[in-house]
């Protein structure tokens, strides 16, 4: 199967990897779990949803297609600035902890790195020190570029920003380049 998937895909010069359910999968049913499990952690009742509240009301108030984390925990109402640097490490760690390597694409992935060039590209609020860092953590490298959407303040829906500005970065036209993504 993974050659007939190769075959399909040679027409392309670069593979561009997702990376939440595809390359990398949570321990948690529903990405906005993660927060119900740092309302524990926190002892703050309300928490989860809040937060959920708080990236809502960040996307409205921000006139980029992408938001930040904290973007995203300045919108959050009642947090001192000791908090929210609590709250953004909480999350970071509780993202690594939860994440792991999707068996099912690595070896594919790992293909592609010997015949394509690789990146990697997310739709996520996370910036790319903390992406980089849960990649590594799940044993992902070996890619050219990491593209993270809040870093450019581009998404891939919508006009497809993200991938215009892939495109004009690593030189090559969009038509030879596609995306895997996959959903659990």
């Amino acid at each position: 199967m993974l050659n007939d998937i190769l075959q399909h895909i040679n027409k392309y010069d670069v593979i561009s990897f997702d990376i939440f359910d595809t390359l990398i999968v949570r321990d948690v049913d529903n990405p906005a779990d993660v927060f119900k499990l740092m309302e524990i952690e926190l002892n703050i009742p309300g928490f989860a949803e809040k937060r959920v509240n708080a990236e809502i009301l960040a996307r409205k108030k921000n006139v980029k297609n992408e938001v930040t984390i904290n973007d995203i925990y300045l919108s959050f109402e009642g947090l001192t600035s000791n908090l929210v640097a609590k709250c953004i490490k909480i999350e970071l760690q509780m993202e690594i902890e939860l994440c792991h390597p999707n068996l099912e694409l690595i070896e594919f992935y790992k293909q592609c790195l010997k015949q394509y060039r690789v990146i990697i590209t997310s739709d996520m609020y996370l910036p790319h020190d903390m992406m980089k860092e849960i990649l590594d953590s799940c044993g992902i490298t070996n890619y050219e570029q990491l593209y993270i959407s809040c870093d450019v303040g581009l998404a891939k829906g919508g006009r497809g920003d993200l991938y215009k500005y892939i495109s004009d970065n690593l030189g090559v036209d969009t038509k030879y380049i596609t995306h895997i993504i996959t959903h659990s």
